[in-house]
């Protein structure tokens, strides 16, 4: 069974979100070959952009607190717990070197586990295309035609599973993959019990 997965599957592991465990689940499922996990390359690059920001913002916040506590200690009556609140905005910088070993951990699993569908000139066409015709912004329109580009080619059975509904729920683009046969998912546990009923069914 072919299981396409996007950029938030791979935020959902660095992160260890809410669905962290079950994206766990799908990773063990493709160590097993019980599913062909795929990935649009461009989602192994795209966390990192997230993860930048985040770094981004925390040091922003950091030197603004800093400053704060720099100021609120050289009240005598406030000395003491100025210096406590210290010590726990370092984590907000430690968060943001913990995520980035994270991120080359799961990233490194992924090249391993998953098929990459790598960028070439017709993907970004029809990505070009989908922009104009089904109003995705550039990173979905390049997630929604490397997932297309190979979906046709596939014959067993398929689902795509992503969190953005907001975009991905357009009548278009949902007849789109319902052509194609193809399953699609909002909500990873759905989609995590979906195909492990798919593979008990039908086990290989």
């Amino acid at each position: 069974m072919n299981v396409f997965v996007e950029t938030n599957f791979v935020l959902e592991l660095i992160f260890q979100r809410d669905h962290y465990a079950v994206c766990q689940q799908l990773l063990e499922m493709a160590e097993r070959n019980d599913i062909k996990l795929w990935l649009p390359a461009y989602s192994i690059v795209e966390p990192y952009e997230s993860i930048i920001r985040r770094r981004k913002s925390r040091r922003q916040t950091y030197d603004a607190l800093s400053r704060e506590l720099a100021d609120i200690t050289r009240s005598v009556p406030f000395e003491e717990k100025a210096n406590e609140l210290a010590q726990l905005t370092g984590l907000l910088l430690q968060v943001g070197e913990v995520e980035q070993d994270e991120a080359r951990t799961v990233i490194s699993r992924l090249l391993k586990l998953a098929t990459l569908i790598n960028l070439d000139t017709a993907i970004l066409q029809s990505a070009l295309f989908a922009q104009e015709s089904m109003s995705l912004g550039p990173q979905d329109a390049v997630v929604f035609a490397s997932i297309m580009s190979r979906i046709d080619a596939q014959s067993a059975p398929s689902c795509f599973i992503t969190k953005n509904s907001k975009d991905f729920s357009d009548p278009v683009i949902v007849d789109q993959f319902e052509q194609c046969s193809c399953k699609l998912f909002f909500d990873f546990k759905r989609a995590f019990d979906y195909t492990e009923h798919r593979l008990k069914k039908n086990p290989s």
